[in-house]
Order: structure tokens, then C-alpha cells, then sequence
């Protein structure tokens, strides 16, 4: 009895030291293959972190504001913006031989501007350092929502298994926006259970004109008849999309719903993309493509989009079967959190950054059930480590990469069931009389 009444946090503790070994594994391979390769170029910006700092120039300075030169699905996602532009003028004059595209929407660009006012270098670290407090205050706010029972203990541990989880080790590598998209949900969340659905709203606003994924809730509110909170969702987007209109004009605002979105939208069959529509197209192909990025015909893109719509509406669906009542919107809100990144068609390594809210959450309420224990286990490990890219990489047999690359998408997909199989369990659901904070607060 006492052996299975610990198991969750014997499993806890086990898969939190595999995350720290591999970490540490990782970064010992990844100096050799520099130093095989004659030595890491120190003074190389990383990649992301490049369009980033690109981008905050070009909307702090006059002059032309253009953040877009779509050119096809592959070169807006892969390739470099052509150096004749004035993006690649304004890279060069920063510091940088060229920049990938900028793909996000035109706000983040201002969101980013700070970036700008010190060289590269400085910039860069003061953004790690904040991009890894970010990360504390989500893990913080993770755990408020889930119970305050062993408040340090938990922060420790989810604090260690985060900082040697690879998305996040990888984001605050190349600067990436993830950890902060991950506050701005976590945030969200917790302002929503605080009775403050109008700076709820305006997190996951700010989310949305930022990186996106964040307006997967608005359905939820929609189901949940949360009109104050979708009021306020509404009055803040208009808000901040009309700074970045009157800041960067209505060009950049086009070109990103006509052509950049359109673009990431049809997805990639690429190892690095993560996302089930990847997964597809790969099975498609009978490969994992490494060196290239191989059209996929545009009838296969259209039966993706539709199972992702499936997806996202079933769990909606199963939402209000079980529960036609908004009592359990934090879970709710949680467990969307994974199903943005399964119906996204481009979801690269980082971006699983945001499945870790859905991940602690489960780790902290999950029932002493050995088989979500299970499932909860191998999708932290499976998501957290970068090893069968290592492999699929190396390798030349297509099954054994068609079967690394499954991993994600499907440990991730199971961790989705056991999220379903634990809604009903929670004790928000039980019948009452009066309806919970959430409701009055929303409804008000």
C-alpha cells in the first residue's frame, strides 16, 4: 500500500533524473560535435534570437517597416530573407550576414523592440535571464493552480526537471518566445480562477498577437458562454492590433494573413516538426526528410486540417458532455494547452515548451493509476529528449525514423487521453447548488 501510494513520486523523481542525465548527456555530445567540427562559433548569434533582433530594429527605426518577403512554404520557414532587402541591409548593419523570415505576427515585433536598444550580445543574455524568470513564474503559477501542498518541494523538483527539459533548454538557447507564451497562458489561467477574467483576457490576447496558438480558447469561452471574458478578448485584440497598425502599417498586417499564415498553415514534412501533421505527411512520403523539405500533395494538407479540426472540436465536444456546466474551465484551459500544439501543422521541438503546464499539472493530480503514471512518464521523457533526432539524423532505414519520429505526436496523444480519463475524476464537477467562483465572476 505505501508502495503504491508513493509511486507517483517515486516516478516523479526517476524521470526528473533521467531529464537532468540527458541534459547533461546532450551537452557533452553537442561540444564534441563542435569541437569535431573545429570549434562552436562564439560569436555567431543563434538563429532565432538573429530574426528576433532583426525584427524589434526594423519597427524601432524609421523608415521602411517591412517585416515579410514570403516566397513559398519552404523559404518562409527554413531559408534566409535575401540580403538585397532592406531586412538583409538592416541584419548586416546589426550584425548579422543574413536572418531567416520573420513569421510572427506584427505585434510581436513591437513587443520585442527593447531588444534593440543594445548590441546583440548584451541583448541576448538580458533575454535568456528573462526568458528563465518567465519560466520560474509559470512553474510558480503551475502550482497554485494545482495545490499548495509541498509548495518547495515541488518548485524544486519541477524547477530541475524543467531547466533539463530539451524545448526549453533549446528555447532559451536560440532566444525563442516560448517561455513567454507559456506565461501568458499560465497567467491567464490563474487571473480567470482569480475572478479577473478582463487581464485574463489580455494575456491570452497579448499570447495571440504574439505566436498565435492562445486563440485555441476562445472556443472554450464561446462553449462556456463567457461573454464578459470574450468582451474583453475582443476590445484587447483591437487594441493592440490597432498599435501595430498605426506602428508598423497595413502592409505588414496583409502580408501576414494573406501569404505568411496561409504558408505555415499547409505545414512541413520535416524531422525537426514535430506536430502529428508532420507525422502524416512523413508516413506519406514512407521517410523522415533531413536535408530537404519535400512537397506534399494539397488534397493530403486538407484531410490533416480536418482531423485537426476533429480533434479540437471532439475535446470540446467531450468537454460539454461530461460537464454542460463552466465549473472545470481550469482544467479545461490546462488540457488546451496540449491540444494547441497537436493541431498546430508546424510544431517544431520548442514549441512543446507549452505542453509543459498540461505535464506539471498532471504530475501534481494525476490518481495513484499505474497506467497514467505510465503514460505520464514516457510522454515527459519522450518529449523532453532530443536522442532520436540524434538517431534519425545519423540514420538510413525509414522505419526505424518513422517510428523515433512518432514519439512525440503519440506519447503526446495518450498524455491527451489520460488528461480525459483524470476531467472526470476532478472535484469541480460534482453537482452543487450554486455555481463555482468562475462562473460568477465571468457572468458578472
Amino acid at each position: 500500500m505505501l508502495l503504491r501510494r508513493n509511486s507517483r513520486l517515486a516516478t516523479c523523481l526517476l524521470v526528473v533524473l533521467l531529464l537532468i542525465l540527458s541534459a547533461q548527456l546532450q551537452r557533452f555530445l553537442q561540444r564534441y560535435r563542435d569541437t569535431t567540427a573545429g570549434g562552436a562559433a562564439t560569436s555567431v548569434a543563434p538563429s532565432d534570437f538573429a530574426v528576433y533582433y532583426t525584427g524589434a530594429a526594423i519597427a524601432r527605426h524609421s523608415g521602411d517597416h517591412r517585416l515579410y518577403y514570403p516566397a513559398g512554404k519552404q523559404m518562409t520557414l527554413l531559408a534566409s530573407v535575401p540580403p538585397e532587402t532592406p531586412w538583409g541591409q538592416t541584419a548586416r548593419s546589426v550584425g548579422f550576414d543574413s536572418t531567416m523570415h520573420f513569421i510572427y505576427p506584427p505585434f510581436a515585433a513591437l513587443l520585442l523592440e527593447p531588444l534593440s536598444l543594445a548590441k546583440w550580445q548584451i541583448s541576448l543574455l538580458a533575454w535568456q535571464v528573462e526568458l528563465s524568470a518567465l519560466m520560474l513564474i509559470s512553474i510558480y503559477l503551475t502550482l497554485r493552480l494545482a495545490g499548495e501542498d509541498h509548495p518547495l518541494l515541488k518548485f524544486v523538483l519541477s524547477s530541475a526537471a524543467v531547466f533539463s527539459f530539451f524545448p526549453f533548454t533549446e528555447a532559451l538557447f536560440q532566444g525563442q518566445i516560448d517561455p513567454m507564451i507559456v506565461f501568458l497562458w499560465v497567467a491567464g489561467v490563474y487571473l480567470l480562477r482569480a475572478e479577473r477574467p478582463v487581464w485574463s483576457a489580455l494575456c491570452f490576447a497579448l499570447g495571440t498577437v504574439v505566436k498565435v496558438s492562445p486563440v485555441m480558447v476562445v472556443g472554450l469561452f464561446l462553449l462556456r458562454r463567457q461573454w464578459k471574458w470574450l468582451l474583453s478578448y475582443v476590445v484587447w485584440l483591437a487594441l493592440l492590433a490597432g498599435i501595430a497598425v498605426w506602428r508598423l502599417g497595413w502592409e505588414n498586417h496583409v502580408l501576414w494573413f494573406t501569404q505568411v499564415l496561409p504558408d505555415l498553415s499547409r505545414g512541413i514534412a520535416y524531422y525537426a516538426n514535430k506536430s502529428p501533421a508532420a507525422l502524416v505527411f512523413e508516413l506519406y512520403l514512407r521517410r523522415v526528410p533531413v536535408m530537404s523539405t519535400p512537397e506534399v500533395p494539397s488534397w493530403l494538407g486538407m484531410i490533416v486540417k480536418g482531423a485537426n479540426f476533429l480533434v479540437y472540436g471532439g475535446v470540446l465536444l467531450y468537454f460539454w458532455k461530461k460537464n454542460r456546466r463552466p465549473t472545470a474551465m481550469v482544467f479545461e484551459l490546462v488540457t488546451l494547452a496540449l491540444v494547441a500544439i497537436l493541431v498546430s501543422p508546424v510544431s517544431w521541438r520548442h514549441h512543446y515548451l507549452l505542453t509543459l503546464i498540461p505535464v506539471i499539472y498532471m504530475w501534481l493530480t494525476v490518481q495513484e493509476h499505474w497506467q497514467d503514471i505510465l503514460v505520464l512518464a514516457a510522454a515527459t521523457l519522450a518529449m523532453g529528449t532530443v536522442f532520436p533526432d540524434y538517431v534519425i539524423v545519423a540514420s538510413s532505414n525509414p522505419v526505424i525514423d518513422l517510428v523515433l519520429a512518432s514519439l512525440m505526436p503519440v506519447t503526446s496523444f495518450l498524455l491527451l487521453w489520460v488528461l480525459c480519463r483524470n476531467y472526470e475524476k476532478t472535484e469541480v464537477l460534482l453537482p452543487s447548488d450554486e455555481p463555482g467562483e468562475i462562473v460568477k465572476s465571468c457572468i458578472a
